[in-house]
C-alpha cells in the first residue's frame, strides 16, 4: 500500500489539465500546473519528463513567499522540478484559495521552445512584455530566415544594446493598443462605470 500526502489541487486534476491546454494554446509556451508537493498537470511537453516529478526547492521557496515571478536574462534560472535541469521557470504565480497556498501556475520557457520554431518563421509580439526568454530570441533570431516584429520596445525584454539594428528585427515603437477606436472605447467604459457608482 503506496500512501500519498493529500493534495486538494489533486482533485481538480482534470480541470487542471483543461487550464493548461487553455494557457499552453493562449502564449504558445509550456504550461504547468503544480501543487505544493509537484507537477499535477502539463501541456506543451513530454508528460514523462514532468508530470509527477517533485518541485525543486527553488519553486517550492517561490512559492511560499507567494509572489509572482518573471524570469530576466541574465538570473540564473529556476528549475521547475528536482533533478530536471532542462525546463526552467519562464514565469509563476501562486494559486490562491481563502488566503491558503495551493500550488501555481507556471510557465517553462526557454531555448527549447524557439528550438521547435525552428529557422525561416516569423514571430509578432505585441504585449506589453516578452512572453518569452529574451536571451534565447537573440540565439533564436541567429537562425537563417527568423524575424521578429514588436510595436514597442518593451515587448522584446532585455536585450542586447544593438538588438533592434539588427536587420530581421522590426520595431514600429508604437503601442498597438494606442488606437483612437480603443481611446473612444475606453473612455466610454470609464464614464459607464462613474455613471453606475453614482446611481445615475
Amino acid at each position: 500500500m503506496i500512501f500519498r500526502k493529500y493534495s486538494p489541487m489533486g482533485d481538480l486534476q482534470e480541470l487542471a489539465s483543461q487550464m493548461c491546454e487553455s494557457v499552453s494554446a493562449a502564449t504558445g509556451h509550456i504550461t504547468a500546473i503544480a501543487d505544493r508537493d509537484g507537477i499535477i498537470a502539463l501541456h506543451g511537453a513530454p508528460r514523462k519528463e514532468l508530470l509527477d516529478k517533485p518541485n525543486s526547492p527553488e519553486l517550492e521557496k517561490m512559492m511560499e513567499q507567494r509572489k509572482n515571478y518573471l524570469y530576466q536574462a541574465g538570473e540564473n534560472p529556476i528549475p521547475a522540478s528536482r533533478g530536471e535541469e532542462k525546463y526552467h521557470l519562464g514565469a509563476a504565480s501562486p494559486i490562491l484559495s481563502q488566503g491558503d497556498l495551493m500550488g501555481s501556475v507556471l510557465l517553462l520557457l526557454g531555448e527549447n521552445e524557439f528550438a521547435q520554431l525552428g529557422a525561416g518563421k516569423v514571430l509578432f509580439n505585441t504585449s506589453i512584455g516578452p512572453g518569452f526568454d529574451s536571451a534565447a530570441l537573440e540565439k533564436w533570431l541567429d537562425l537563417p530566415g527568423t524575424r521578429f516584429f514588436c510595436d514597442t520596445r518593451a515587448a522584446a525584454g532585455p536585450v542586447a544594446e544593438n538588438f533592434f539594428a539588427r536587420e530581421n528585427v522590426r520595431c514600429a515603437n508604437v503601442s498597438a493598443g494606442r488606437t483612437k477606436q480603443a481611446f473612444v472605447l475606453l473612455s466610454k467604459k470609464v464614464l459607464d462605470n462613474l455613471r453606475t457608482a453614482l446611481g445615475e
